[in-house]
């Protein structure tokens, strides 16, 4: 939700779904990257973008639509610089390409 100055606010809903909802009503109509919207919706949901050299993420790609397990090498302008666990591909990959790695 959009603080009175602007800036995107965090709102705590055990909902996610209703989370999701509403904050899709909030920016209905407004036109930003897909980029922009993704850190907006993921700083509402308590997520930062700022992964460190060496950290754990899982990465799409983009050819088979599927997440992998990746290390991030560095952060470069366009996103980060990762090497996938699987066959040792380094690919810089957009943050819309990258999430947390969940513990399973």
């Amino acid at each position: 939700v959009l603080g009175v100055d602007g800036e995107v606010q965090s709102v705590q809903l055990k909902d996610f779904d209703t989370q999701k909802s509403l904050f899709k009503d909030q920016f209905k109509g407004t036109l930003f990257s897909r980029s922009t919207f993704l850190k907006a919706w993921n700083h509402i949901r308590g997520k930062t973008f700022d992964f460190a050299m060496n950290e754990k993420v899982m990465g799409f790609w983009k050819l088979e639509k599927k997440w992998y397990n990746a290390t991030v090498l560095e952060k470069t302008k366009s996103g980060y610089k990762v090497v996938f666990a699987d066959d040792n591909l380094v690919r810089v990959l957009g943050l819309q390409n990258l999430r947390q790695k969940t513990s399973r």
